[in-house]
């Protein structure tokens, strides 16, 4: 386990180290813009079918809807802290055993 969701590293991997640097800071920065399109356009939605009840839980919808702005500006913000902080420590230090193992 290095901390990380599933991803396929072949190909950085295999690239200089500044290089893969340079695309993993792409990487987040396209995860950072494709959620903030999300965060806008669900924000766009709940307004627009958020004041309607579920007939399921009886709470207006933009109460379970809400989730979907703030999951996007969660990964936003995780996304600026790698940008900004570099790679988690938990990570390193993962990274660090298995080389002493």
């Amino acid at each position: 386990m290095r901390g990380e969701h599933i991803r396929i590293s072949v190909l950085v991997d295999a690239l200089p180290t500044a290089l893969a640097v340079w695309l993993n800071r792409l990487r987040h920065c396209l995860v950072m813009l494709f959620n903030g399109y999300l965060a806008w356009l669900s924000i766009s939605w709940i307004g627009q079918v958020g004041r309607f009840r579920s007939a399921v839980l009886d709470v207006p919808n933009w109460v379970v809807q809400i989730s979907v702005p703030i999951g996007a500006l969660l990964v936003i913000l995780f996304s600026l802290a790698v940008l900004v902080g570099g790679e988690r420590p938990s990570a390193q230090r993962e990274d660090a055993q298995e080389g002493q193992a």
